[in-house]
């Protein structure tokens, strides 16, 4: 396979949330199953008849978590928007405006200091991504391996909007003049204007570790003792099949597991996670079915995530004062239990999914001593030179490194060598990232200024006081108008004004997280489904308790997020008192 073959593969993989199925559709009977693929489109737009199940555990597919809207959040759902499309004749048809390719060449020049912050360690932006594969994924209209950039291509609806790299100065030297681009499938139980499909569910429920759908969730079990996740070599994650792009890939139950290997790290994070959970609820309730202990732990790891995300990700991101003024503070939930709003709708904005969501900014220029080599999971681990865990390993080097600031300009590794393995070109995932918008109708930066931060935007210069002198001039050299500007690139120009992040990319951050805290029936702060001694002890979960836990490493930063946050001695932790989890305490 040439290196032009490979990048158009891995472009498709990158949005698309098909999987090969082979691997696992025999493995069991087949059911009658609502979303166990995006081709049942007729079957998931009609309202499903079903007696949702009592027995306190989520369903894989989303489906349920609302009793009387059993399709709320389920996988393959429409998004939602916080705006009207945007659309050139209203229906469906992208705006024409400047080059995504050409505004992604101009960034690069922008001369902040965008290297490192003080703040946040790679850990962070591993975490954050780990996360948006949990809650997001692009559905695209056609199957995994279609090349618009061949001829065959161009007459084709779904690749209309592939991306003429053309008069990139840098893919110009290496004769490269196209990047693939499939469009974004339209959600079929809607009409009036096109909008989107979220491939996940809009739940922090882990379904990028468990699988969103129940064959997928069968087959990640392990066949001798199915309370446990498949894993091979001791307690590595499964390798893939025949489709691997490289050498060595892994399967799990998200098929983005092998864009790189901090994620890769991560899977295999919480794989283990669940394993040491079940094993131990195995030896506390021997009489308990291999059914129960695989929920409970499910449960257990579930609940532990989401308590890292609200203790330790989400301060950091988006600031203590902006959380307060919603309600979002941890020690607001440790004082009192959220509230379940089942008139909510439990979707992902479109805004959230596709432009402030997307921290790619924040991928650092190397990973460890290896530049590029990381988004070759095979390369990486070939090279590493550690024989044993390399997990820990992966993972030493992301709590111990200082992460980049999620401001422009993005490192080359994102704008010119994304899945680049041998240091001369990749990806430009900027000018994807800004296609994509376009392709899902977004509007225009200065549109939600207006609607959410109540600034008004007619000239560039107005600009200033929010992204400084310099980036509005670079937008007014790629821009015909400043009411072109796209959400993604505006959005994460604005200087830092809540945690990381400026103040309108953070107010549609702030915005998501609240409604998928507050419309998620099982989400631990709303004290639903444990007992009060489990729900104490699953508060005080932290990064250092799952770190120590499941990997080799003998000392870790109190808090994996945080540059120079103390050292913890693995040894002297005592993790999550599992105790309470006897049949006598157990719930459910």
């Amino acid at each position: 396979m040439s290196k032009a073959e490979m990048l158009h593969l891995k472009t498709s993989t990158l949005f698309n949330d098909s999987m090969d199925r082979s691997h696992y559709e025999n493995s069991r009977e087949k059911r009658d199953l609502f979303y166990s693929s995006i081709g049942s489109y007729l079957k998931h737009c009609v309202k499903p008849v079903l007696q949702c199940g009592t027995d306190g555990y989520r369903s894989y597919s989303g489906i349920c978590n609302n009793v009387r809207n059993h399709k709320w959040g389920a996988v393959h759902s429409c998004l939602l928007r916080l705006l009207p499309a945007n659309y050139e004749d209203g229906v469906a048809k992208p705006v024409k405006l400047a080059p995504p390719s050409t505004i992604s060449a101009k960034l690069r020049h922008l001369g902040r200091a965008g290297n490192s912050t003080n703040s946040v360690t790679n850990f962070f932006f591993a975490f954050g991504q780990f996360l948006a594969h949990d809650i997001t994924n692009s559905v695209t209209s056609d199957i995994i391996g279609s090349d618009c950039c061949e001829s065959s291509g161009e007459s084709q609806d779904q690749c209309e909007m592939r991306l003429d790299v053309s008069s990139d100065p840098f893919f110009k030297r290496h004769n490269v003049t196209c990047i693939n681009f499939i469009r974004g499938a339209r959600c079929p139980c809607k009409s009036g204007p096109r909008d989107q499909m979220n491939g996940a569910t809009s739940f922090i429920d882990l379904s990028q570790v468990y699988g969103n759908d129940g064959l997928l969730s069968d087959y990640l079990k392990d066949t001798e003792e199915p309370y446990l996740l498949k894993t091979e070599r001791g307690d590595e994650l499964p390798l893939g099949g025949k489709d691997c792009v490289s050498t060595l890939c892994f399967f799990g139950g998200d098929h983005r597991i092998n864009q790189q290997a901090a994620l890769t790290a991560m899977h295999t994070l919480f794989l283990r996670n669940h394993n040491f959970l079940a094993r131990k609820l195995r030896e506390l309730n021997p009489t308990w079915s291999a059914f129960k202990v695989f929920e409970e732990a499910r449960k257990i790891s579930i609940a532990q995530f989401q308590v890292v995300f609200l203790k330790e990700f989400l301060p950091l991101l988006l600031g203590f004062e902006l959380l307060d003024r919603h309600g979002m503070c941890f020690e607001t939930f440790l004082r009192r239990a959220s509230v379940y709003d089942d008139n909510l709708e439990p979707g992902m904005f479109n805004e959230f999914v596709t432009a402030a969501f997307r921290l790619h900014t924040m991928i650092p220029e190397r990973l460890g001593r290896l530049p590029y080599k990381f988004f070759d999971v095979d390369e990486y681990l070939r090279e590493d030179g550690r024989p044993g865990d390399h997990c820990s390993s992966v993972l030493q080097n992301l709590i111990h490194s200082r992460g980049k600031t999620p401001e422009f300009p993005a490192s080359n590794v994102v704008s010119r060598h994304i899945y680049d393995t041998d240091g001369d070109f990749g990806l430009d995932l900027v000018a994807i990232n800004i296609q994509r918008g376009r392709d899902h109708g977004l509007r225009p930066y200065v549109d939600y200024l207006a609607a959410m931060r109540n600034i008004s935007v007619t000239k560039f210069d107005d600009l200033i006081p929010l992204m400084g002198d310099e980036a509005p001039l670079i937008l007014q050299s790629a821009y015909a108008d400043v009411a072109d500007v796209d959400l993604f690139v505006g959005g994460h120009l604005e200087k830092k004004q809540h945690g990381l992040l400026g103040s309108l990319v953070a107010e549609i951050c702030v915005t998501q997280f609240k409604r998928i805290i507050e419309a998620d029936r099982f989400f631990v702060t709303h004290r639903n489904f444990f007992y009060k001694e489990q729900f104490e002890a699953l508060m005080r979960s932290t990064s250092a308790d799952i770190l120590c836990t499941n990997t080799e490493l003998k000392e870790v930063p109190t808090n994996a997020f945080k540059m120079g946050s103390e050292a913890v001695i693995c040894s002297e932790r005592s993790g999550l008192n599992l105790e309470l989890w006897r049949d006598h305490y157990t719930q459910i």
